[in-house]
């Protein structure tokens, strides 16, 4: 069972799913839905979509951050 990575978007393709585009290069390109795949093919930059995993990283999404208190020293005494 061998999952591979969509091209575009980034997400988890299972065997049986999605779709390849092959250039005339030979390179080929996995995507899992056509939204992808015309989202490539009209040349979209993904980190500028906001339902891409690259988005996501570059803007900080779905973390979860602890806020940090700032540091308060103790009188000795």
């Amino acid at each position: 069972l061998k999952v591979e990575l969509g091209h575009f978007r980034g997400f988890k393709i299972y065997p049986g799913h999605g779709g390849r585009y092959a250039w005339t290069d030979g390179k080929v390109f996995q995507f899992l839905d056509a939204k992808y795949e015309l989202a490539f093919l009209s040349e979209r930059n993904p980190r500028q979509i906001n339902w891409t995993v690259l988005y996501r990283s570059k803007h900080r999404k779905g973390r979860s951050e602890e806020k940090t208190l700032p540091c308060t020293q103790i009188p000795d005494g």
